[in-house]
């Protein structure tokens, strides 16, 4: 055997033995690695947080609304740093927003913008470099920079001294809030006593620029939106809103009004009234004396009278007509062949009412009184013989609704469906013609009219006939609410029905009242149309034709003819029962 075949062998034994030791070996035990790093939890977090802000009263503010933070799991797992506003801060409003005193602390515009103050992870401020951008919870981005040893977040000092917190959070104080003005924010609104049914605008700054970009709750119902912008927002205010509480949707964030509205009901009371007979007319002079046209019955005897309400007490008048016969003998105007309706009163406060008869003996026209004491009047106006005479010592006039406007121009319904204005010269035009309704809705072939309401150059007509209310403006004449359909309906526009709409007035918001008789169903309302054309129901209903007193729809009616408002915005209503009607919002 040769030298190199002797150190081969000698090699493999070699090799042999190795791999029999190591197969004889024990397995040495496997080291465990780390144990692995626990996250903290959402309620660990807060808990840092809390008990960081716990005691500090001048971030007690901040701390209130940290709880509404709805931090998730995500965002806490590696941790979160803080920036807390002071309360002082709070107090430094822009110039567009609500001023405050210096002793009152006022928080931020809404409790979503507290994730504007919160990062994910744990800020070490001194491994920081001045320019470094971060980003909130919110998506705002935060800008440190410092300047002379002292720290800026976004132009605001920060107290870089950390506050006690646990493993979980690192919390800093601030001198101010970031940017607060670019925040979408409610400032208030145009009355913060409001109703259901009425307009409100919403002023703030930021909102949405247009109405679907806005959101727009009140006690969580959401109110129709009609017009809105950045600085406001006019809405509808919903029916079923009580508490108040407003706020407004837009760019992912909610924000609510500096306090809850007052949300007003509609009380119904009943004022006077014999309840002898149907009150066609009712009006209120300057002083608030309340008139109207009592068509009372003496037992089965006919017996029309003028009352006056003034301080709390009720009058009555039967007007004498002074010697109409030349031969030196008073008549009185209101006998039994004589019925009354409408009636008005002017700026000079000398009072008008219309009176209707086919008999023989009776009058039919409009006659003038002092409202004193209306123990005398004049034939005023129709002793003529035609219904379209364009002066009024020709006119011949059958009425049931009248209107003054502000220069004293008295507008009628007269006979053949014409909406007549008489000047104070005695001058007759047709405001509205018989033609001009017909040719605005084809499906109508007459107009009777109950209520006149005029607000400049703009005038109302109730239309009885055919369940809608016209409106007049620059633009012609339009249907601005109701439709053929004669029962009661809440809605917007021709969308809406009425029963049978009698009288109407304005109050100073443009809202308009209507007396509704939906006798279908035995339902006596005020209806209330609002300037975006928004019908609502705001009394009655109750006791199918009885008098009711009560709140909203637990009042009832026997019947609705006739309407006026006072100085304080309080409603009358005359009734069939004879009685007057109020109804106060409180």
């Amino acid at each position: 055997m040769n030298k190199i075949s002797q150190v081969g062998k000698y090699f493999s034994l070699l090799i042999l033995i190795a791999l029999f030791a190591g197969a004889c070996k024990k397995n040495d035990p496997v080291k465990p690695g780390p144990d692995p790093v626990k996250k903290p939890t959402v309620e660990q977090v807060t808990t840092n947080v809390e008990q960081a802000l716990a005691g500090k009263d001048t971030l007690s503010q901040f701390a209130l609304d940290f709880k509404s933070a709805g931090l998730t799991q995500a965002e806490v797992e590696t941790g979160v740093t803080v920036f807390a506003p002071s309360n002082k801060a709070y107090t430094l409003k822009t110039t567009s927003r609500k001023k405050t005193t210096a002793v009152e602390d006022v928080y931020l515009p809404d409790s979503s913008v507290v994730r504007d103050y919160i990062v994910v992870g744990k800020i070490d401020i001194t491994k920081v470099t001045s320019g470094t951008t971060l980003t909130a919870l919110s998506g705002k981005k935060l800008l440190l920079t410092k300047v002379n040893d002292q720290w800026y977040v976004n132009g605001v000092y920060l107290n870089i001294t950390i506050l006690s917190t646990g493993d979980n959070a690192v919390v800093f104080s601030l001198a101010g809030l970031f940017n607060t003005s670019e925040l979408p924010h409610i400032i208030g609104v145009s009355d913060v006593k409001t109703f259901p049914g009425w307009l409100l605008t919403i002023y703030g700054g930021n909102l949405g620029a247009t109405a679907d970009k806005n959101v727009v709750k009140i006690d969580d119902i959401t109110a129709t939106i009609h017009i809105a912008g950045p600085d406001s927002i006019q809405i509808t205010v919903p029916q079923g809103v009580t508490a108040g509480a407003l706020t407004v949707t837009t760019q992912g964030r909610t924000v609510s009004a500096p306090q809850n509205l007052t949300v007003q009901q509609a009380n119904v009371s009943t004022v006077t009234g014999t309840g002898g007979g149907p009150v066609q007319g009712i009006t209120i002079d300057g002083s608030d004396n309340i008139y109207w046209t009592d068509n009372y019955y003496n037992g089965n005897i006919p017996a029309s009278r003028l009352a006056k309400y003034s301080a709390g007490q009720i009058s009555y008048y039967r007007p004498l007509f002074p010697n109409p016969n030349g031969d030196g003998t008073n008549v009185p105007v209101l006998n039994p062949k004589t019925s009354l309706w409408a009636i008005g009163v002017d700026s000079q406060n000398q009072l008008y009412f219309a009176t209707e008869s086919n008999i023989a003996g009776g009058f039919s026209g409009i006659f003038r009184s002092a409202t004193a004491a209306p123990t005398t009047a004049e034939w005023w106006a129709g002793t003529g013989t035609n219904y379209t005479a364009p002066v009024k010592a020709d006119l011949k006039v059958y009425t049931a609704a009248m209107k003054f406007d502000a220069q004293d121009n008295l507008y009628i319904f007269n006979s053949g469906a014409n909406l007549q204005k008489i000047t104070p010269a005695g001058n007759v035009s047709i405001a509205i013609s018989k033609t001009e309704f017909l040719s605005a809705e084809a499906s109508i072939t007459n107009v009777s009219s109950y209520g006149i309401a005029l607000s400049g150059s703009t005038t109302y007509v109730s239309d009885a006939t055919n369940g809608r209310v016209w409106v007049k403006d620059s633009n012609g004449l339009k249907v601005l609410a109701g439709n053929s359909t004669h029962v009661a309906k809440d809605g917007v526009g021709t969308a809406a029905q009425f029963g049978s709409p009698f009288g109407i007035v304005l109050d100073n918001k443009g809202n308009l009242y209507v007396c509704d008789n939906d006798y279908g169903t035995s339902k006596f309302l005020i209806r209330m149309i609002n300037p975006r054309g928004v019908v609502t129901t705001i009394a009655g209903g109750a006791g199918a034709g009885s008098d009711i007193d009560g709140i909203g729809a637990a009042a009832g009616f026997n019947g609705v003819n006739t309407i006026a408002i006072d100085s304080k915005g309080a409603l009358y209503v005359g009734t069939d029962a004879g009685t007057i009607r109020k109804i106060t919002f409180q």
